[in-house]
């Protein structure tokens, strides 16, 4: 009987053994019985060399990940606060892209950091992510412009997969661009997504287009979202609809939505 790990199992165990405890001590790991010591290395120290390379490359991912959030603080602090992070919630996908899914959540929580830190932090992440996001066909204008009046208000829309929708207390775009400014609590209503080409922006929604986005985003079809307009004066309002819709097709940020055939008459 051969009681030797199969290529998937061996491969998981020194996934384990360098992911597990990031920057720990290799010594007690259960891989080390498949490891054999080289002329000037024990089989530990061996594999020592790769926990601490995948460690420095985590720390090294976290600050290109949020670059924003290290400008925010020292180099010495943040490196502190990724080695508590890491520990706290180590990485178990095999990509180390998204070693920083929590890192946001864990910022609310220390509290020594500006206040604004966490919102900061969840910017540079939806960044990252739609730059990771699948790639989906976007509905253009020319999706529309065929359309009568009637058909383009019963529509529905949904984001892109890069697309996502924050919201924060505080002016999160403005920070992002100065982060070691002074700021005040501002409500903003976020947008980021990635172009067709690759490049990733965030845009900074105003009140009457943060309304009319989460209307789309609740599923509403086009005549209910332009009740977000219904405020404006008559001409303003049918403008500003017209035009909102436009941009969010010219830009590439929505999908049309099946809809049920007009059953009138």
């Amino acid at each position: 009987m051969n009681d030797a790990p199969s290529l998937r199992e061996l491969q998981a165990q020194f996934f384990t053994a360098i992911a597990a405890e990031p920057n720990g001590d290799a010594t007690e790991s259960a891989v080390l019985v498949h490891i054999d010591a080289s002329h000037t290395q024990s089989a530990a120290e061996r594999l020592q060399v790769y926990v601490d390379a995948y460690y420095g490359r985590l720390v090294e991912s976290m600050r290109e990940t949020y670059p924003k959030v290290s400008a925010c603080i020292d180099e010495e602090a943040f490196n502190n606060l990724v080695a508590v992070y890491l520990q706290e919630h180590p990485s178990r996908h095999a990509s180390i892209s998204y070693a920083g899914a929590s890192f946001a959540g864990f910022l609310d929580e220390c509290g020594s950091l500006p206040p604004f830190i966490g919102d900061l932090a969840r910017v540079e992440w939806a960044r990252a992510m739609a730059f990771e996001a699948r790639d989906e066909a976007a509905a253009g204008l020319a999706a529309v412009q065929s359309m009568t009046p009637s058909q383009l208000l019963q529509l529905r829309f949904s984001p892109v997969a890069s697309c996502v929708t924050l919201r924060s207390a505080w002016p999160i775009d403005t920070i992002w661009r100065e982060p070691h400014a002074e700021w005040g609590e501002q409500a903003t209503t976020l947008r980021v997504w990635r172009t067709p080409e690759g490049q990733v922006f965030h845009s900074r929604l105003d009140e009457i287009e943060a309304d009319a986005w989460q209307r789309m985003l609740g599923g509403e079809t086009y005549a209910e979202i332009c009740d977000a307009f219904a405020d404006l004066p008559d001409n303003e309002a049918a403008q500003r609809a017209v035009s909102t819709l436009g941009s969010w097709l010219a830009t590439g940020l929505l999908r049309l939505e099946k809809t049920e055939p007009d059953s009138a008459g």
